[in-house]
């Protein structure tokens, strides 16, 4: 799918946007509807088959406040773009707006240390498959590798995933026996783990939760 088309109420801060293609990195509203956003603290970078700037189709109805994005346009496998001007040349023809919209927000980073931590901890990150690392090698090359695929074939299959052993889950509820016990479920009756626990979590989700 593309990437963003965003309408409405958004606060978009720390995101590390990769090898769009020609709808552009941020699709501002394109629409009649006003949204109000925020975009803050975000890094674009151009790949291989990026053919348009980061912003696009932005109009007079896309409200937005904008601070320290920056735009890494030359693939030259180095991480060195530089901070967009806060001008319609920028960021398409939206509605500055001089003041942030009151959204609850993430921990501030700058688009630099937002790209260090993306890269660290975006997906599956304890269990890191064949597809993860190579998708995150992609942008590591700052724009000399990657590619949009339509088959997964494309991609040299959809990766290997190493089995574990089961563990022992008497009636089928998703929670091994052992971790009820430990937390005081009955291992023998199927219904605890969609039983609403005090946190106002499923016992099969704390059990999941619990796994990271």
């Amino acid at each position: 799918t593309r990437n963003p088309k965003v309408k409405g109420v958004n606060d978009f801060q720390n995101n590390v946007v990769y090898n769009w293609g020609g709808g552009g990195g941020y699709i501002a509203g394109d629409s009649q509807a006003d949204s109000y956003v925020n975009i803050i603290n975000n890094y674009f970078i151009s790949g291989p088959d990026t053919t348009v700037t980061a912003f696009t189709r932005g109009n007079s109805y896309f409200h937005a406040y904008v601070k320290d994005n920056f735009y890494d346009s030359n693939r030259n496998g180095k991480l060195d773009g530089a901070a967009l001007c806060e001008k319609t040349s920028c960021y398409s023809d939206i509605d500055f707006v001089n003041t942030p919209y009151n959204y609850p927000a993430p921990t501030a980073l700058t688009p630099q240390a937002a790209v260090e931590l993306v890269l660290k901890g975006v997906g599956n990150s304890l269990h890191r498959d064949s597809v993860d690392t190579a998708l995150i090698d992609q942008v590591k090359s700052y724009g000399s590798k990657g590619g949009q695929i339509s088959d997964e074939k494309e991609f040299g299959g959809v990766g290997e995933i190493a089995n574990g052993a089961a563990l022992k889950d008497s009636d089928g509820d998703g929670i091994p026996d052992e971790w009820e016990t430990k937390n005081g479920l009955d291992p023998n009756d199927a219904s605890d783990g969609m039983k609403v626990a005090s946190n106002e979590y499923t016992n099969l989700e704390n059990y999941v939760n619990s796994l990271v």
